[in-house]
């Protein structure tokens, strides 16, 4: 529990942050509501902190696909469908190996979320070859969710 009272704090330290640039109080007294920040994050094209951590995984994973050199601990672990499979089907060629985690702790492993996230992206932004690219779309991607 520690640890996501940590990531609470940085959350709420993120809504400050992003209410005092467009000058938003938390509390409204006209509407007597709390005000959303979502519409901050994609106005100002931020990410938020929980989808930070995704789009650091995704990256992980395209370099994993693209040849590029990762930490030996964390590539030991990963590994493509189409090296364990031999069954053709249209994500073969780019989905990552799963096998679902049996405790919780488990779960929240880079190695096994880096598998779940990536496989769970649409594949015109797995497909790209630039990292670049890649990394527009994947942010223009997390963005279009708030």
């Amino acid at each position: 529990k520690q640890w996501y009272h940590a990531e609470y704090g940085i959350v709420k330290a993120q809504n400050k942050v992003l209410r005092a640039i467009y000058r938003k109080p938390n509390y409204d007294r006209k509407t007597g509501k709390h005000t959303s920040v979502t519409a901050l994050y994609k106005n100002l094209k931020v990410l938020k902190i929980a989808d930070l951590y995704y789009f650091n995984l995704a990256i992980l994973a395209h370099d994993y696909f693209h040849g590029n050199i990762l930490p030996t601990k964390l590539s030991d672990k990963l590994c493509r469908t189409s090296d364990v499979t031999t069954r053709i089907t249209r994500s073969t060629n780019n989905s990552l190996q799963f096998t679902t985690p049996l405790s919780t702790i488990a779960a929240r492993k880079p190695s096994t979320a880096i598998s779940a996230y990536w496989n769970f992206l649409p594949v015109d932004i797995k497909s790209c070859k630039s990292k670049t690219t890649f990394k527009n779309k994947l942010k223009n991607h997390l963005i279009g969710k708030y």
